[in-house]
């Protein structure tokens, strides 16, 4: 495929309804989204250079060795959990989801028994259904939910006298540790099945929207290649041009707040 997009400082009139023109007349749409989609609502981005990226620098390979990976959980829990709530859990808990997300639940709710609309994120911060979406896929798991390692997964409790950090398994006490996808961890078989399903229903005329990835984190980054392979329309949204950026039909830089909202009110007139 050629891409259709012209790379620039923000998106162009005919870039936006080219995009609007696939999603409209689409029986299926993915919707498929990476950090660049959290990083509007302030979360950091993992893979960014530089202090800010949540692995750069001491401060990143702390964090890498004790809340980043299963060994660090088992042997070190409470430190774990203190760094995982400082670090991580804290800024998504102090967030919310941005206009961009609360756009592609309206046009959920808006296309409903018209077109299928599935979300796939590789991010972890649950923003996709609090906004509204409700067919979404959390490949890499979520902050909403904890895991016992004997009991399986429970709902995070919430409320302002919570401490994370003291949170156990309500079925056996035990301890707990947050429900994402740790570095050397497999993918949720159940999650990444339903994923991989949802791209394979895509035909021609059915589009995928890739939102904010940079395409490095595999197996998730290959979606949308499968996508590409099997003559989808595909529409990329991205602050920075991707290793797919070329061959896609339509993209459109910027930053996810500023492009999605008009992209749904221009798919939804």
């Amino acid at each position: 495929m050629q891409s259709n997009g012209v790379c620039g400082a923000s998106m162009d009139d005919a870039q936006r309804d080219e995009a609007a023109r696939l999603i409209k007349g689409a029986r299926r749409l993915v919707v498929f989204t990476g950090a660049g989609m959290s990083a509007d609502s302030g979360i950091s981005t993992f893979r960014k250079a530089g202090a800010s990226g949540l692995w750069s620098g001491l401060k990143g390979t702390l964090g890498l060795a004790f809340f980043g990976t299963p060994i660090g959980w088992k042997l070190t829990p409470g430190l774990a959990w203190s760094m995982y709530c400082k670090e991580f859990y804290g800024p998504i808990a102090d967030a919310q989801p941005h206009v961009g997300h609360e756009a592609l639940a309206r046009l959920e709710q808006a296309r409903t028994g018209q077109m299928e609309m599935t979300v796939i994120t590789m991010n972890v911060d649950g923003f996709h259904s609090r906004a509204g979406n409700t067919n979404c896929v959390e490949v890499h798991g979520t902050v909403e939910r904890i895991i016992c390692y004997e009991h399986g997964a429970f709902a995070m409790p919430k409320g302002p006298d919570i401490n994370p950090k003291k949170v156990r398994c309500p079925t056996c006490g035990a301890r707990v540790r947050p429900d994402v996808v740790l570095f050397t961890e497999s993918l949720p078989p159940d999650e990444w099945s339903r994923a991989s399903a949802a791209v394979r229903s895509l035909q021609q005329g059915d589009v995928m929207l890739v939102i904010g990835t940079t395409g490095g984190v595999y197996p998730a980054a290959g979606l949308p290649e499968r996508a590409l392979r099997a003559g989808v329309s595909v529409i990329e949204v991205n602050k920075d041009p991707s290793p797919i950026s070329a061959h896609v039909d339509v993209y459109i830089e910027g930053r996810a707040a500023e492009i999605i909202p008009s992209l749904v009110d221009a798919a939804l007139t």
